[in-house]
């Protein structure tokens, strides 16, 4: 068939340019240079999380794996803490920051947030530790840390992370962090999260907000908005 005939002169000449691009000289020293970058910034990243693991090592707070961080117990966690902020506010490097925040993911993480706050406000909306920041947040924020949250989850310009800093609004059982999530059902970018939040506090007067959500036309926020309405009409009936 002719559209067979058009593929696959595409992928002849798909396959020639490769070809005749791997022959070239120069392209072959562009290809170096990238790999070369990639294992240099590989090496640094590396570099640096053994530096934060040493510090947890010699506190006596881990063994072997950074990682183990993740199953201390309270006391154990609480002296990491430190060491963990210090280590996210001294570097510029974005995976670095991802990693780090990573391990701030926890309920135990209360003493972090107004350093996690700070370092989120700081940080472009792109970023992938920004969000993961906020997922540390989503674990840790409490009552004390609503007017910080306010701010930058009512700010579009702080981009996607801002979906789970709606949701560290769940930690926080005011009246106050009810009307404000009921406020962000307007907001697209965020209202899906929203009704989970919502949920979560049980805030059986959010019931009629929510309602229109069961016809988005996001299947997820449907959904969520599904559970939502049944979990607050069980919580009427108590």
């Amino acid at each position: 068939m002719p559209h067979e005939k058009r593929g696959k002169e595409r992928t002849m000449l798909a396959a020639d340019l490769m070809a005749e691009q791997s022959r070239n000289p120069e392209h072959d020293t562009q290809g170096t240079a990238i790999k070369k970058q990639y294992e240099e910034l590989n090496h640094r990243f590396a570099l640096k999380m053994a530096v934060v693991k040493q510090k947890l090592v010699d506190r006596g707070l881990i063994a072997n794996s950074i990682n183990e961080v993740r199953t201390l117990d309270r006391v154990k966690y609480m002296a990491a803490i430190p060491i963990l902020v210090k280590a996210l506010q001294h570097t510029d490097d974005d995976r670095e920051k991802e990693a780090i925040a990573a391990l701030l993911v926890s309920p135990y993480a209360t003493k972090a947030v107004p350093h996690l706050l700070d370092e989120f406000a700081k940080l472009p909306s792109g970023s992938l530790a920004k969000w993961k920041i906020a997922d540390a947040l989503s674990e840790c924020a409490s009552d004390r840390d609503f007017d910080a949250l306010a701010i930058l989850v009512s700010d579009q310009a702080q981009g996607k992370a801002r979906e789970m800093l709606t949701l560290a609004l769940a930690r926080i059982p005011t009246a106050s962090s009810i009307n404000l999530l009921i406020r962000l059902l307007k907001d697209e970018q965020v209202c899906g999260h929203a009704i989970m939040a919502l949920g979560r506090l049980n805030a059986v007067e959010a019931i009629g907000a929510i309602l229109p959500f069961l016809e988005h036309p996001k299947s997820w926020v449907r959904s969520e908005a599904r559970k939502a309405v049944a979990l607050l009409r069980e919580c009427q009936k108590e």
